[in-house]
């Protein structure tokens, strides 16, 4: 019996280790509950299921090393023995539960009874691989095994906040990098208010920070690395998150609207009821992703790459997805309403109870073989297609070619139609403000009554368009192709016209006040009724043009060309004629009180009082 007394202790020891390693039987299943869930939602189907049958021996892994012993964990905690991931995914839920509740019964004698360690010594010596080994600090982790630090949850905080580093203060923080600190891997800035500071993000580690529900409002993190960071709840709208690493980060329902995303790294990050509306996604890699859920509301997703990306239930309306890659990309019960579609490969997407209404595709849009967009309520923008009263708002058009379509009532706001072929096209009482149509084509496009507001028509041929009473006060139209238009009764107050070609338009009854006309040509145009006032004429060809009559007072014709004009007992006072070509032009009449006519050429023209100039 001289042997027991070791035998005990060596026995104790183990039960003891046996325990410690239980202690974290919690915070490991939480984590594997965790990743179970997340590959459950992402791997519907796809190759990465692998990664699940891994997790399931990782789980029977544990369940050998910890030794649950029938004694100690209720029948209804038992991991079953079962192939099925919904199954082993719904026996962790129970198990979480009741750690949570703290019901789960594992035996934590510190000190066994005399009774335990004297069956503990007359029962078989464990065999060695029985007690799990201390893990080296050296040896490296599984994949499918993370590190404490790296599955903690919400329960799991909150279960064992002594695990937890004290979070520390923005001032704490600020003054830590002000004073030269750049390694924060892991730091704890749970709730901190970090809103509009000014951060010197150079070289910035953040990997696996807790950011929970952490107030970044305005915050400048570009280049900052947040790797596998936590940033559920966090508000971050308005941030520059620019060229930031957000490799595997939680940004479960975290707040980015209008944040600067630019060339940001999102890859297996998760993002589920996250707000990103309005953000800039362009040309970013996202796969791998988690967007279950996720607000992408007026998001520019062109040329992204969603390839096996998670979007079910996603929020997608209005969302720029033009030549985006979705290769396998799921979708199913996403609101696609009012969505850019162009130049799309869906082929291989999941669409399975998507909304398409009003989203807009082409004959460049590929679907699934078995799926209608048009009894999904999208709308096929073609040649000769009926849109009437559509919201295109915003959308990027550049180069469609829809030459007949009827978009009369349409609201194109702000839209891009660069570089697009819209003869005859029906925009009559259609909203264009601020649309951009430079170099596109409108040959004998009907634009009668549209709010052309702040649009931009550089170059653009409107050569016998229809443009009667429409408004385009302040718009662009430099260069444009005019010839043969008809604008009567059009608003072209502080319009750009420089250059512009209005050979045979019909300006009758045009409001041109301080026009912009440099350089412009009116030869033949019909300027019956014109209000001219304040109008700059600056080198425009105005030769034979008939304004008998006209209010030009103060009109800047600086370099005009006005030979055989008929300025018959038009106002010219105050007007601006210096260097401009007068030759053979009719002045009776005409008032010339403080007009400049320094370098003008007058030979045969005929003068206020009837005489002819030599």
């Amino acid at each position: 019996m001289s042997d027991q007394p070791k035998e005990i202790a060596a026995i104790l020891e183990r039960l003891q280790k046996v325990e410690d390693q239980q202690a974290l039987l919690k915070k490991y299943v939480a984590g594997l509950k965790r990743q179970v869930d997340s590959l459950t939602e992402r791997c519907q189907n796809l190759p990465e299921a692998q990664q699940l049958n891994l997790l399931k021996k990782e789980i029977k892994q544990l369940q050998r090393q910890f030794q649950i012993q029938p004694s100690q964990v209720q029948p209804s905690q038992k991991l079953p023995p079962t192939d099925d991931p919904q199954e082993i995914s719904g026996a962790i839920d129970r198990l979480d539960e009741q750690i949570r509740n703290g019901t789960l019964k594992i035996k934590e004698n510190k000190k066994p009874s005399q009774s335990v360690v004297a069956a503990a010594v007359s029962a078989p010596a464990p065999e060695p691989e029985a007690v799990a080994p201390e893990k080296p600090a050296s040896a490296p982790v599984s994949a499918a095994t993370p590190e404490p630090e790296a599955v903690e949850t919400e329960e799991t905080e909150e279960l064992n906040p002594e695990n937890q580093t004290p979070p520390i203060t923005a001032e704490e923080f600020l003054q830590r990098i002000q004073k030269g600190e750049r390694d924060f891997t892991g730091v704890n800035l749970s709730g901190v208010d970090l809103s509009g500071k000014g951060i010197n993000c150079n070289g910035l580690n953040l990997s696996k920070a807790n950011l929970r529900k952490a107030k970044l409002n305005r915050t400048c993190c570009a280049h900052v690395n947040f790797t596998a960071a936590n940033f559920q709840g966090a508000e971050l709208s308005q941030a520059d998150l620019s060229n930031a690493n957000l490799t595997e980060a939680n940004l479960t329902q975290a707040n980015l609207i209008q944040a600067k995303l630019g060339y940001i790294n999102l890859t297996n990050a998760i993002l589920r009821k996250a707000n990103l509306s309005g953000v800039n996604l362009q040309n970013t890699t996202l796969t791998g992703a988690n967007f279950t859920d996720v607000n992408l509301s007026q998001t520019n997703l062109e040329s992204a790459n969603l390839s096996g990306v998670n979007l079910s239930g996603a929020n997608l309306t209005n969302a720029n997805l033009r030549t985006a890659k979705l290769e396998r990309t799921n979708l199913s019960q996403a609101n696609l309403s009012n969505a850019n579609l162009l130049q799309l490969d869906l082929s291989e997407a999941n669409l399975e109870g998507a909304n398409l209404q009003q989203a807009i595709y082409h004959e460049k849009t590929l679907f699934p073989d078995d799926f209608d967009p048009e009894s999904s309520g999208a709308c096929s923008l073609e040649p000769g297609a009926s849109l009437e009263n559509v919201n295109l708002s915003g959308f990027d058009l550049s180069g469609v070619i829809i030459s007949g379509a009827n978009l009369k009532g349409a609201t194109l706001k702000s839209t891009d139609i660069r570089q697009a072929s819209l003869i005859q096209v029906d925009f009559s009482k259609a909203n264009l403000t601020a649309a951009k149509l430079d170099y596109s084509s409108l040959i004998q496009a009907n634009l009668s009554q549209a709010n052309l507001t702040n649009a931009s028509l550089n170059s653009a041929n409107l050569s016998n368009a229809n443009l009667g009473k429409a408004n385009l006060m302040k718009a662009s139209l430099s260069s444009a192709n005019l010839i043969q238009a008809d604008l009567t009764g059009a608003k072209l107050i502080e319009t750009d016209l420089r250059s512009a070609n209005l050979t045979g338009a019909n300006l009758s009854q045009v409001n041109l006040t301080k026009a912009n006309l440099s350089s412009a040509k009116l030869n033949g145009a019909n300027l019956t009724g014109v209000n001219l006032i304040g109008v700059v004429f600056q080198s425009a060809d105005l030769s034979g043009q008939t304004l008998k009559g006209m209010n030009l007072c103060g009109a800047f014709l600086y370099g005009a060309n006005l030979s055989q004009a008929n300025l018959s007992s038009a106002n010219l006072s105050g007007a601006n004629l210096e260097y401009a070509n007068l030759e053979g032009a009719n002045l009776k009449e005409a008032n010339l009180a403080g007009a400049k006519l320094n370098g003008a050429k007058l030979k045969g023209a005929t003068m206020p009082d009837g005489s002819t100039k030599e």
